[in-house]
């Protein structure tokens, strides 16, 4: 068992102690019961014991959540300020319940303020830990965050899962980087078939031009040796 473990414990006897002593001592006021005025302070008292044992369990509570995934480090900062102020009246409230609990019992003047003075400072305490309790409930539970809480609590999964589609995008680039390097080779090969035919094509029509080339000087000898040969004839005849 861990300081997490014990910390769910305990860190809802700050809450449930100032409750029941609040209803105790409102009953104890109206029916003017010094019994349950005493048993309201008890409450009190025993409330702000048991915050000591919260805020002694609530660091190591920390140590052991804030790495977990969707728990936000400023939803432990809030919660962990709203518990120190209801720690600091819990405490405020039992010193205030035990110097009214030796008050009843010695009879002495201040006694009967003392109800008052701790009716307030338990209905603050209350207040307080009503938001200490929603705070501490928000860090794991976030069906209850309220829309800033969801913000800053989701803030730190976004990261994550921006950090998880750019992981992926990266690995399917590297999985496409074949295909297209599959078709920057298949266009290499086609740009090297069209500069083949075309250098086919000018030496086919380099050739068809030495060739007509050669025809018409084989078709101008033909015709000088044609000449030559009926000048010959014409002379013999002379």
């Amino acid at each position: 068992m861990n300081n997490a473990h014990l910390h769910l414990i305990v860190n809802h006897l700050p809450i449930i102690f100032p409750i029941a002593g609040l209803v105790i001592l409102l009953f104890g006021i109206f029916t003017k019961s010094e019994t349950s005025k005493r048993n309201a302070y008890i409450l009190f008292i025993i409330g702000a014991l048991s915050s000591i044992a919260a805020m002694a369990t609530g660091e190591g509570a920390e140590e052991a959540v804030e790495h977990l995934p969707g728990v936000a480090e400023n939803l432990i900062k809030i919660h962990e300020e709203a518990a120190e102020l209801l720690a600091g009246l819990s405490y405020v409230l039992g010193a205030v319940s035990l110097a009214g609990l030796f008050a009843s019992y010695k009879k002495l003047s201040f006694e009967k303020y003392v109800p008052f003075a701790a009716l307030i400072l338990a209905a603050a305490a209350l207040f307080f830990g009503a938001r200490a309790g929603t705070t501490g409930g928000e860090i794991r539970h976030t069906e209850i965050r309220s829309g800033a809480a969801i913000t800053a609590g989701e803030g730190g999964e976004e990261g994550e899962e921006e950090e998880g589609e750019e992981n992926e995008s990266g690995e399917m680039g590297e999985n496409k980087s074949p295909m297209v390097s599959e078709k920057n080779e298949t266009n290499e090969a086609a740009e090297k078939g069209e500069s083949r035919s075309a250098e086919m094509s000018e030496n086919n029509e380099k050739a068809g031009e030495v060739r007509a080339e050669e025809k018409t000087e084989t078709r101008n000898e033909q015709g000088e040796i044609r000449k030559e040969e009926a000048n010959e004839e014409g002379e013999d005849r002379d």
